[in-house]
């Protein structure tokens, strides 16, 4: 079964494995490593989406846009600072991730 991954999870996974290896956040995120040396291969995760104004697009689907895209980028932000945790205090990842958990 083949598992889709989104553009966001991608690029963190890139992202992570800059700063750690490949192998390590693989191991992190639970994807084989050659997923990670492909995404990094390809220039589009990282290119990541158009920011140009589309043509026809309003001022409130732009305000969207603009929303979705700091969503996207909050949600990389949390994945960094977990995988940061787990290196730096593993012993303070399961608090971190119990108030993750509790927020939802």
């Amino acid at each position: 079964m083949n598992k889709k991954y989104t553009h966001v999870f991608k690029k963190s996974a890139v992202v992570l494995a800059e700063y750690i290896g490949a192998r390590e956040a693989g191991a992190i995120l639970s994807v084989p490593p050659r997923y990670i040396y492909a995404w990094r291969r390809d220039a589009s995760v990282l290119a990541g989406p158009s920011r140009s104004p589309l043509p026809g697009e309003s001022a409130e689907q732009g305000f969207a846009r603009a929303e979705k895209e700091l969503a996207e980028l909050k949600a990389i932000n949390a994945i960094l600072r977990k995988a940061w945790l787990f290196y730096t205090y593993p012993c303070k990842m399961d608090i971190a991730l119990a108030r993750d958990t509790a927020d939802d």
